[in-house]
Protein backbone atom coordinates (compact mmCIF):
# COMPACT_ATOMS: atom_id res chain seq x y z
CA UNK A 1 0.00 0.00 0.00
CA UNK A 2 1.71 3.13 -1.20
CA UNK A 3 0.81 6.68 -2.04
CA UNK A 4 0.36 7.34 -5.74
CA UNK A 5 1.10 10.68 -7.34
CA UNK A 6 1.14 11.96 -10.89
CA UNK A 7 4.05 10.70 -12.97
CA UNK A 8 6.41 13.07 -14.76
CA UNK A 9 7.82 11.94 -18.08
CA UNK A 10 11.57 12.44 -18.24
CA UNK A 11 12.48 13.03 -21.86
CA UNK A 12 15.96 12.90 -23.35
CA UNK A 13 15.95 16.70 -23.02
CA UNK A 14 14.37 17.68 -19.72
CA UNK A 15 13.85 21.36 -19.00
CA UNK A 16 14.88 22.67 -15.60
CA UNK A 17 13.33 26.10 -15.17
CA UNK A 18 14.68 28.63 -12.72
CA UNK A 19 12.76 31.59 -11.41
CA UNK A 20 13.86 33.79 -8.55
CA UNK A 21 12.82 36.36 -6.01
CA UNK A 22 15.50 38.77 -4.85
CA UNK A 23 14.98 40.11 -1.37
CA UNK A 24 17.29 42.41 0.59
CA UNK A 25 18.32 41.51 4.12
CA UNK A 26 16.37 44.41 5.58
CA UNK A 27 13.15 43.39 3.82
CA UNK A 28 11.90 41.09 6.56
CA UNK A 29 8.22 41.90 6.30
CA UNK A 30 5.83 42.82 9.14
CA UNK A 31 5.92 41.01 12.46
CA UNK A 32 2.96 38.68 12.88
CA UNK A 33 1.39 36.52 15.55
CA UNK A 34 2.66 32.97 15.01
CA UNK A 35 -0.75 31.58 15.94
CA UNK A 36 -2.57 33.47 13.18
CA UNK A 37 -2.53 33.27 9.42
CA UNK A 38 -0.27 35.96 8.06
CA UNK A 39 -1.27 37.97 5.00
CA UNK A 40 1.48 39.94 3.24
CA UNK A 41 0.96 43.60 2.44
CA UNK A 42 2.14 42.99 -1.13
CA UNK A 43 2.97 39.71 -2.85
CA UNK A 44 6.51 39.01 -3.98
CA UNK A 45 6.97 38.37 -7.68
CA UNK A 46 8.52 35.22 -9.10
CA UNK A 47 10.53 36.18 -12.18
CA UNK A 48 12.19 33.80 -14.68
CA UNK A 49 15.97 34.06 -14.48
CA UNK A 50 17.22 31.18 -16.62
CA UNK A 51 16.30 27.93 -18.30
CA UNK A 52 18.63 24.98 -18.79
CA UNK A 53 18.23 21.75 -20.69
CA UNK A 54 19.37 18.54 -19.04
CA UNK A 55 20.01 15.35 -20.98
CA UNK A 56 18.08 12.75 -19.01
CA UNK A 57 17.38 9.11 -19.93
CA UNK A 58 14.22 8.89 -22.03
CA UNK A 59 13.39 5.33 -20.91
CA UNK A 60 12.53 6.40 -17.37
CA UNK A 61 9.40 8.04 -16.01
CA UNK A 62 9.80 9.99 -12.78
CA UNK A 63 6.98 9.47 -10.31
CA UNK A 64 6.06 9.55 -6.65
CA UNK A 65 7.01 12.35 -4.30
CA UNK A 66 10.20 14.11 -5.47
CA UNK A 67 12.84 15.10 -2.93
CA UNK A 68 15.01 18.20 -3.10
CA UNK A 69 18.37 19.16 -1.61
CA UNK A 70 19.72 22.55 -0.60
CA UNK A 71 21.31 23.05 -4.04
CA UNK A 72 17.97 22.70 -5.83
CA UNK A 73 18.78 19.21 -7.14
CA UNK A 74 15.72 16.97 -7.57
CA UNK A 75 15.50 13.26 -6.76
CA UNK A 76 12.81 11.08 -8.36
CA UNK A 77 12.02 7.43 -8.01
CA UNK A 78 11.57 5.99 -11.50
CA UNK A 79 8.78 3.50 -10.74
CA UNK A 80 5.04 3.96 -10.31
CA UNK A 81 4.47 1.36 -7.59
CA UNK A 82 7.34 2.27 -5.27
CA UNK A 83 9.39 -0.86 -6.09
CA UNK A 84 13.10 -0.05 -5.78
CA UNK A 85 14.32 -3.49 -6.86
CA UNK A 86 14.37 -2.83 -10.60
CA UNK A 87 13.93 0.95 -10.76
CA UNK A 88 16.72 3.36 -9.81
CA UNK A 89 16.55 6.80 -8.25
CA UNK A 90 17.14 9.64 -10.71
CA UNK A 91 18.89 12.83 -9.56
CA UNK A 92 18.45 15.88 -11.80
CA UNK A 93 20.60 18.98 -11.43
CA UNK A 94 20.89 21.99 -13.72
CA UNK A 95 23.78 20.50 -15.69
CA UNK A 96 23.61 16.73 -15.34
CA UNK A 97 21.79 13.67 -14.07
CA UNK A 98 22.81 10.68 -11.96
CA UNK A 99 21.23 7.26 -11.40
CA UNK A 100 21.34 5.65 -7.97
CA UNK A 101 21.01 1.92 -8.67
CA UNK A 102 20.44 -0.89 -6.17
CA UNK A 103 21.83 -4.44 -6.22
CA UNK A 104 19.95 -7.62 -5.26
CA UNK A 105 21.76 -7.53 -1.91
CA UNK A 106 20.33 -4.07 -1.25
CA UNK A 107 16.73 -5.22 -1.73
CA UNK A 108 16.84 -8.79 -0.37
CA UNK A 109 14.89 -7.76 2.76
CA UNK A 110 12.45 -5.40 1.06
CA UNK A 111 11.63 -3.69 -2.23
CA UNK A 112 9.17 -0.97 -1.19
CA UNK A 113 9.79 2.13 0.86
CA UNK A 114 10.60 5.82 0.88
CA UNK A 115 13.68 7.92 0.20
CA UNK A 116 14.81 11.06 1.99
CA UNK A 117 17.51 13.67 1.38
CA UNK A 118 19.03 15.08 4.59
CA UNK A 119 19.78 18.83 4.70
CA UNK A 120 23.48 18.05 4.14
CA UNK A 121 22.59 16.31 0.85
CA UNK A 122 22.93 12.69 2.00
CA UNK A 123 20.45 10.38 0.28
CA UNK A 124 18.82 7.69 2.47
CA UNK A 125 16.42 4.92 1.52
CA UNK A 126 14.24 2.89 3.90
CA UNK A 127 12.86 -0.41 2.52
CA UNK A 128 10.44 -2.65 4.41
CA UNK A 129 9.88 -6.37 3.78
CA UNK A 130 8.16 -9.35 5.46
CA UNK A 131 11.07 -10.11 7.81
CA UNK A 132 12.74 -6.74 8.44
CA UNK A 133 13.42 -3.28 7.09
CA UNK A 134 16.67 -2.04 5.60
CA UNK A 135 18.15 1.43 5.96
CA UNK A 136 20.49 2.34 3.08
CA UNK A 137 22.86 5.29 2.87
CA UNK A 138 24.31 6.59 -0.45
CA UNK A 139 27.41 8.62 -1.14
CA UNK A 140 27.65 11.42 -3.70
CA UNK A 141 28.68 8.92 -6.40
CA UNK A 142 25.38 7.06 -6.06
CA UNK A 143 26.92 4.07 -4.24
CA UNK A 144 25.36 2.39 -1.19
CA UNK A 145 27.83 2.83 1.68
CA UNK A 146 25.92 1.21 4.56
CA UNK A 147 23.12 -1.29 5.23
CA UNK A 148 21.32 -1.39 8.57
CA UNK A 149 18.75 -4.08 9.31
CA UNK A 150 15.76 -2.87 11.34
CA UNK A 151 13.71 -5.80 12.62
CA UNK A 152 11.03 -3.67 14.29
CA UNK A 153 9.84 -2.18 10.98
CA UNK A 154 9.12 -5.48 9.23
CA UNK A 155 5.86 -5.36 7.23
CA UNK A 156 5.64 -1.63 7.81
CA UNK A 157 4.11 0.89 5.40
CA UNK A 158 5.91 4.22 5.45
CA UNK A 159 3.84 7.37 5.11
CA UNK A 160 6.78 9.64 5.92
CA UNK A 161 10.51 9.02 6.20
CA UNK A 162 12.66 12.09 6.95
CA UNK A 163 16.44 12.08 7.47
CA UNK A 164 18.33 14.61 9.59
CA UNK A 165 22.05 15.42 9.41
CA UNK A 166 22.88 13.55 12.64
CA UNK A 167 21.55 10.12 11.56
CA UNK A 168 18.21 10.66 13.30
CA UNK A 169 15.05 9.92 11.32
CA UNK A 170 11.37 10.74 11.58
CA UNK A 171 9.22 7.74 10.74
CA UNK A 172 5.44 7.78 10.33
CA UNK A 173 3.36 4.87 9.10
CA UNK A 174 1.49 1.75 10.08
CA UNK A 175 1.80 -2.05 10.07
CA UNK A 176 0.89 -3.60 6.74
CA UNK A 177 -2.84 -4.41 6.99
CA UNK A 178 -4.29 -7.87 6.73
CA UNK A 179 -7.29 -8.87 4.62
CA UNK A 180 -9.66 -8.47 7.58
CA UNK A 181 -8.46 -5.07 8.82
CA UNK A 182 -10.85 -2.14 8.46
CA UNK A 183 -8.95 0.45 10.47
CA UNK A 184 -5.36 0.44 11.65
CA UNK A 185 -3.36 2.35 14.24
CA UNK A 186 -0.67 4.67 12.93
CA UNK A 187 2.75 5.23 14.45
CA UNK A 188 5.17 8.17 14.51
CA UNK A 189 8.54 8.60 16.23
CA UNK A 190 12.04 9.97 15.96
CA UNK A 191 14.40 7.00 15.69
CA UNK A 192 18.16 6.55 15.37
CA UNK A 193 20.03 4.56 12.72
CA UNK A 194 19.54 1.38 14.79
CA UNK A 195 15.76 1.83 14.84
CA UNK A 196 15.61 2.76 18.54
CA UNK A 197 13.24 5.53 19.62
CA UNK A 198 14.81 8.93 20.26
CA UNK A 199 11.51 10.61 21.08
CA UNK A 200 7.79 10.35 20.41
CA UNK A 201 6.26 13.63 19.18
CA UNK A 202 2.77 14.39 20.45
CA UNK A 203 0.77 14.21 17.26
CA UNK A 204 -2.92 13.80 16.52
CA UNK A 205 -2.77 10.61 14.47
CA UNK A 206 -6.29 9.30 13.80
CA UNK A 207 -6.63 5.63 12.92
CA UNK A 208 -6.34 4.96 9.20
CA UNK A 209 -9.65 4.08 7.53
CA UNK A 210 -8.72 1.46 4.95
CA UNK A 211 -12.07 1.90 3.20
CA UNK A 212 -11.50 5.58 2.45
CA UNK A 213 -10.80 6.49 -1.17
CA UNK A 214 -9.02 9.70 -0.13
CA UNK A 215 -5.65 9.15 1.53
CA UNK A 216 -4.75 11.61 4.30
CA UNK A 217 -2.52 14.51 3.31
CA UNK A 218 1.02 13.92 4.44
CA UNK A 219 4.25 15.82 3.87
CA UNK A 220 7.33 16.43 5.99
CA UNK A 221 10.90 17.67 5.69
CA UNK A 222 13.97 18.24 7.86
CA UNK A 223 15.27 21.76 8.29
CA UNK A 224 18.88 22.81 8.49
CA UNK A 225 17.97 23.97 12.02
CA UNK A 226 17.62 20.29 13.00
CA UNK A 227 13.83 20.48 13.35
CA UNK A 228 11.02 18.60 11.63
CA UNK A 229 8.49 20.50 9.51
CA UNK A 230 5.34 18.37 9.37
CA UNK A 231 2.18 19.23 7.46
CA UNK A 232 -1.05 18.62 9.36
CA UNK A 233 -4.32 19.85 7.88
CA UNK A 234 -3.81 23.56 7.10
CA UNK A 235 -0.71 24.17 9.17
CA UNK A 236 2.94 23.18 9.30
CA UNK A 237 3.96 21.96 12.76
CA UNK A 238 7.62 22.52 13.67
CA UNK A 239 8.91 19.80 16.01
CA UNK A 240 12.32 19.34 17.63
CA UNK A 241 14.12 16.00 17.59
CA UNK A 242 13.31 15.71 21.29
CA UNK A 243 9.62 15.63 20.34
CA UNK A 244 8.74 19.15 21.51
CA UNK A 245 6.31 21.17 19.40
CA UNK A 246 8.00 24.52 18.77
CA UNK A 247 5.47 26.44 16.69
CA UNK A 248 2.52 26.22 14.31
CA UNK A 249 2.68 27.87 10.88
CA UNK A 250 -0.90 28.22 9.71
CA UNK A 251 -1.84 28.76 6.08
CA UNK A 252 -4.90 28.69 3.86
CA UNK A 253 -5.51 26.80 0.65
CA UNK A 254 -6.61 28.82 -2.34
CA UNK A 255 -8.84 25.89 -3.31
CA UNK A 256 -10.16 23.12 -1.05
CA UNK A 257 -9.49 20.59 -3.84
CA UNK A 258 -5.74 21.11 -3.58
CA UNK A 259 -3.81 18.33 -1.82
CA UNK A 260 -0.37 18.90 -0.32
CA UNK A 261 2.31 16.73 -1.96
CA UNK A 262 5.63 17.97 -0.67
CA UNK A 263 7.44 20.50 1.52
CA UNK A 264 10.73 22.17 0.61
CA UNK A 265 12.84 24.14 3.09
CA UNK A 266 15.46 26.65 2.05
CA UNK A 267 16.82 29.96 3.29
CA UNK A 268 14.38 30.15 6.20
CA UNK A 269 11.36 29.79 3.92
CA UNK A 270 8.93 26.88 3.66
CA UNK A 271 7.28 26.01 0.35
CA UNK A 272 4.31 23.67 0.06
CA UNK A 273 3.58 22.01 -3.25
CA UNK A 274 -0.13 21.42 -3.97
CA UNK A 275 -1.77 19.55 -6.83
CA UNK A 276 -5.33 18.92 -7.98
CA UNK A 277 -7.01 17.48 -11.09
CA UNK A 278 -8.84 19.91 -13.35
CA UNK A 279 -12.02 19.26 -15.31
CA UNK A 280 -10.03 17.47 -18.01
CA UNK A 281 -8.33 15.30 -15.34
CA UNK A 282 -5.05 17.08 -15.90
CA UNK A 283 -2.93 17.91 -12.87
CA UNK A 284 -2.62 21.58 -11.90
CA UNK A 285 0.04 22.83 -9.51
CA UNK A 286 0.37 25.61 -6.96
CA UNK A 287 3.27 26.64 -4.71
CA UNK A 288 2.64 28.39 -1.41
CA UNK A 289 5.72 29.99 0.18
CA UNK A 290 5.67 31.06 3.84
CA UNK A 291 8.27 32.41 6.25
CA UNK A 292 9.63 29.64 8.51
CA UNK A 293 9.45 31.50 11.82
CA UNK A 294 6.33 33.65 11.61
CA UNK A 295 4.24 31.86 8.98
CA UNK A 296 4.00 35.07 6.94
CA UNK A 297 2.75 34.32 3.46
CA UNK A 298 5.45 35.25 0.96
CA UNK A 299 3.53 34.36 -2.19
CA UNK A 300 1.50 31.88 -4.22
CA UNK A 301 2.58 30.68 -7.63
CA UNK A 302 0.37 28.67 -9.98
CA UNK A 303 1.05 26.68 -13.12
CA UNK A 304 -0.34 28.54 -16.13
CA UNK A 305 0.02 31.87 -14.30
CA UNK A 306 3.14 32.94 -12.38
CA UNK A 307 4.89 29.65 -13.19
CA UNK A 308 4.05 29.73 -16.90
CA UNK A 309 3.81 26.26 -18.39
CA UNK A 310 6.34 24.78 -15.96
CA UNK A 311 5.33 22.58 -13.04
CA UNK A 312 8.21 22.92 -10.57
CA UNK A 313 8.51 20.67 -7.54
CA UNK A 314 11.25 22.45 -5.54
CA UNK A 315 11.75 25.93 -4.18
CA UNK A 316 15.23 26.84 -2.95
CA UNK A 317 17.40 29.78 -2.02
CA UNK A 318 20.78 30.54 -3.58
CA UNK A 319 22.70 33.03 -1.48
CA UNK A 320 24.89 35.64 -3.18
CA UNK A 321 28.25 35.53 -1.39
CA UNK A 322 29.05 39.09 -2.50
CA UNK A 323 25.92 40.75 -1.14
CA UNK A 324 23.18 40.43 1.43
CA UNK A 325 20.55 39.33 -1.09
CA UNK A 326 19.14 35.92 -1.79
CA UNK A 327 17.59 34.63 -4.98
CA UNK A 328 14.54 32.43 -4.43
CA UNK A 329 14.21 29.88 -7.20
CA UNK A 330 11.55 27.38 -8.21
CA UNK A 331 12.37 24.22 -10.13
Amino acid sequence: MHRHYPSHDVDSCTTVCRAGITRGAADTGPAVDQQKLATPEAPRTLLPTSTRLVNAPSEFAASGTPRCDANGDIYFHTAIQGNFKDSPILKLSTDNFKLYKLTPDDTNLGEHGEMSVAPDGTLWLALSGPEAATLLRFNSNGEVTSHVKLDRFANFVLEEFVAFNNDVFFVKGFPRPTATDRTITRYAAMVNASGQDVSTPKLDLPNLDLGSKTPPESAASAGSDGNLYLLESQEVVVISQSGETLRHLRFRKSDSDYSARNISLSGGWVSIWFTKPDEQHRITTEFLVIEGLSGEEIGRYSAGKELGHAAPVCFFVKMDSHSSTASRTAR
